[in-house]
């Protein structure tokens, strides 16, 4: 764990992120993004989102979760002090003194 603080305010853009668990079939699609490493995938329910290519495989012509997964934001503002538990493909998954967890971008982070 690594002690971090937010030197750039982020909002989260997706209020209802996917969710995925080991094994769950996926649909991945092409969109257009400035972050290496992610899939815009959708679930067997319809919901969809961003999840690093990692944590994804192609097995016998289909896309499955390799582990679980949420595609959860977490919205920060300057100053705020986080613990950043996993960094993957430029993002962090953080968490707030509240115990709020979810993903921040790497560029918006800063080590104390």
């Amino acid at each position: 764990m690594n002690r971090r603080r937010v030197a750039e305010a982020y909002e989260s853009a997706y209020p209802e992120p996917i969710r995925v668990s080991e094994g769950d079939e996926l649909t991945i699609e092409e969109r257009a993004t400035k972050w290496e490493g992610w899939l815009w995938c959708i679930d067997t329910t319809g919901r969809e989102g961003w999840i690093p290519d990692a944590y994804v495989e192609r097995r016998d012509g289909r896309w499955i979760g390799l582990e679980d997964y949420v595609a959860r934001e977490l919205t920060v503002e300057l100053g705020d002090t986080l613990a950043s538990h996993v960094t993957v493909a430029g993002w962090e998954w953080c968490e707030k003194p509240t115990g709020e967890t979810g993903w921040v971008p790497s560029e918006n982070l800063r080590s104390i």
